[in-house]
């Protein structure tokens, strides 16, 4: 590995310290019944859905969310009791519909 100006001609190896803090991970794995399969978001913000990436954002790393099919081809995304938005078939991006969900309050059908 080579030196670094901005460590001082140091390389990364000489300048690393381990934490002291642990990394607990998400408080608990949330669990999606009936209906709704649960998918793991990855370090990126995405999920796999039916073989392709769907992005939901990086604030939800780590976490599982809820995924419903629905019987119009579009898909609901939840997390925990919020629903976060529909998977768009054409673009499989997800998409918030502002006449189900107040922007103020959370969703729940």
């Amino acid at each position: 590995m080579r030196p670094h100006e901005a460590l001082g001609m140091k390389t990364p190896k000489e300048c690393y310290a381990k934490s002291e803090r642990k990394y607990w991970g998400p408080d608990e794995e949330l669990n999606y019944y009936g209906n709704m399969k649960s998918r793991m978001v990855n370090d990126r913000g995405f999920f796999t859905w039916k073989t392709k990436r769907i992005f939901v954002g990086n604030p939800f790393s780590g976490y599982y969310v809820g995924v419903k099919e629905r019987i119009d081809k579009w898909t609901e995304v939840w997390f925990e009791d919020l629903k976060l938005g529909e998977i768009n078939p054409d673009t499989l991006q997800i998409q918030v519909n502002m006449l189900d969900c107040n922007a103020w309050s959370s969703c729940k059908t």
